[in-house]
């Protein structure tokens, strides 16, 4: 069994992570539980009935009572078990009484290693901590059983389908825009931090690239600034729940934003062409997904 707790960063990097484990726990025939998810349970069919976030591998319902799991109850559960793991580092006690690897800024693990796989196989109970555990290769192999496990609960899925249908009535093809400010103002050094009239500049490349077709954007972002600076474009907005947001991209036909988890994990989950924009004046390419690169602007 393999326990994930800690929390590593917001949505996007807990939906990573959590997937790669899921891999992980497929490939390995290992029970998965991550209290670390706790904050976004509630929001997901296979995890809101289930304290303890549980995927098992040989399939069968984790949800053992219809109710759901108080947020207090969840919260302090998360703290119960990440605790312990940081103590045991802290003293060096990292195979006793159970295995715990707790990663550091830089350091990684390979999920699909054959030393991953034997670590497994030599301890009953693995405790994990860190950001950098991935397994690119069983994530590949198990992306669809990942997609299925991360189905929003209802009232999310129709949110996003009154969303994207009124998005669609607009244009002829479907461009999400992620206008990620709040914490890109310091991440990174401001790196990735761009402004109204920048996203509007790539709204427009974007908009003359797909000439003649009319184009609809879906925006999403973390406030209100940019809603006057776009209103000469075709946008339809976000509802602004992070939830309905990320998967309302994933329903999108291509994909633009700063380098985030949260839209690449919209690409990953609806196979949708991506552009990380790692400037505010890069070309325009789009990878990835069903429909291949696409276009250049």
């Amino acid at each position: 069994m393999v326990i994930i707790t800690r929390r590593v960063g917001r949505l996007g990097n807990r939906l990573l992570l959590f997937a790669h484990f899921i891999a992980c726990a497929r490939e390995n025939n290992i029970l998965l539980c991550n209290p670390a998810f706790h904050e976004y349970a509630r929001h997901f069919e296979a995890t809101r009935h289930d304290l303890f976030c549980r995927y098992r591998p040989q399939g069968g319902d984790d949800r053992h009572d219809r109710a759901v799991p108080w947020e207090i109850t969840r919260t302090l559960l998360y703290h119960a078990t990440y605790l312990p793991p940081r103590w045991l580092a802290t003293l060096r006690c990292t195979n006793w009484p159970v295995k715990t690897i707790r990663l550091s800024m830089g350091e990684s693990w390979d999920l699909d290693s054959r030393a991953f796989a034997e670590l497994l196989q030599n301890h009953p109970v693995v405790l994990v901590q860190g950001w950098a555990f991935r397994g690119e290769a069983g994530l590949r192999r198990h992306a669809d059983v990942v997609r299925a496990y991360f189905r929003p609960i209802r009232v999310h899925t129709e949110s996003v389908s009154r969303i994207i249908a009124t998005a669609r009535n607009r244009g002829d093809l479907l461009v999400g825009v992620h206008c990620r400010r709040g914490d890109y103002r310091t991440a990174f050094g401001g790196k990735f931090f761009y402004s109204a009239a920048q996203y509007q500049a790539v709204m427009q490349r974007i908009r003359h690239a797909f000439a003649p077709r009319q184009v609809s954007f879906l925006v999403c972002d973390d406030g209100l600034e940019h809603r006057q600076a776009l209103a000469d474009l075709n946008v339809t907005w976000g509802s602004g729940h992070p939830i309905e947001d990320l998967y309302s991209f994933a329903e999108c036909d291509y994909l633009v934003g700063p380098p985030s988890t949260f839209t690449g994990w919209a690409a990953f989950y609806g196979r949708v062409p991506l552009c990380q924009l790692t400037t505010a004046d890069a070309e325009i390419q789009f990878t990835g997904g069903a429909q291949g690169s696409g276009v250049a602007a």
